[in-house]
């Protein structure tokens, strides 16, 4: 109690400090029973003690909630860093050409992972080719949190024939329902791109990733709240044209 000093019940001394006014310290008294209404006052506070348990069974009660509201916010679903060989993706090549994807060591464009020594790569040893449309998948289905901000990101080294306005070659970041098919998933998830500029490497619409950026490694970041509490397919789909290749799109992390 701050109004009063603290006391030895043994020796009956009191310090001389506290808000009260003790004339003679060695005048204090142990408090006799009829003071022990005290303690009731003591049970009084138990009682209100009991009553913040009960405020803190509703307090455990809301973090269960807010723990289950935010059980899978900052919690990694899917990781990949090609580091196996890919043996979890499966390239789809649009005709019986030879695929616009591969999966290894590049010895062209960066020349290096952005991490490790693999990524997925347009072409791990020089331009990609012209007349692409190849898909290039995770082949298992995904299941999107349905809370939070569920989002995919990846790094990616981009050199890639385009501008704002015309990407004659890029790649775009489809997902897709696991019901639905991929012919029917035409547009990509929007992006934002971790680049000098915000338009740096990707179109107007900011759905496909182009230009001929060729610098660094740089972090792609898709927004998947449109499929919360989904069960989805991603995939990567490259597509060019007739001319004018250039060294192309290196997938890692």
């Amino acid at each position: 109690d701050p109004f009063y000093p603290k006391c030895n019940l043994a020796t009956g001394e009191c310090e001389t400090s506290g808000g009260g006014d003790i004339s003679d310290s060695g005048d204090t008294e142990i408090p006799d029973s009829s003071d022990s209404t005290d303690s009731g006052d003591s049970d009084t506070n138990d009682d209100d003690s009991d009553s913040d348990t009960s405020d803190s069974s509703s307090d455990t009660t809301s973090d269960d909630d807010a723990d289950t509201a935010e059980e899978s916010v900052g919690k990694t679903v899917m990781t990949e860093d090609f580091e196996d060989g890919g043996t979890n993706w499966t390239i789809v090549p649009a005709t019986e050409e030879t695929p616009c994807w591969e999966i290894g060591a590049p010895t062209s464009g960066p020349e290096a992972a952005n991490g490790g020594t693999n990524v997925a790569a347009t072409n791990l040893a020089g331009n990609y080719l012209p007349n692409c449309k190849d898909l290039f998948y995770y082949k298992t289905s995904i299941s999107v949190p349905s809370s939070g901000k569920p989002e995919i990101n990846f790094y990616a080294w981009v050199d890639l024939i385009g501008n704002g306005y015309s990407p004659f070659d890029y790649v775009e970041v489809l997902v897709k329902k696991s019901e639905d098919t991929w012919e029917l998933t035409d547009t990509g998830v929007p992006l934002v791109a971790d680049t000098p500029s915000a338009l740096s490497a990707l179109d107007n619409h900011k759905t496909k990733i182009t230009k001929q950026l060729g610098t660094n490694y740089y972090k792609f970041t898709g927004d998947l709240s449109a499929f919360k509490g989904k069960s989805v397919d991603i995939g990567f789909r490259f597509t060019s044209d007739g001319s004018d290749e250039a060294a192309g799109f290196y997938l890692d992390d």
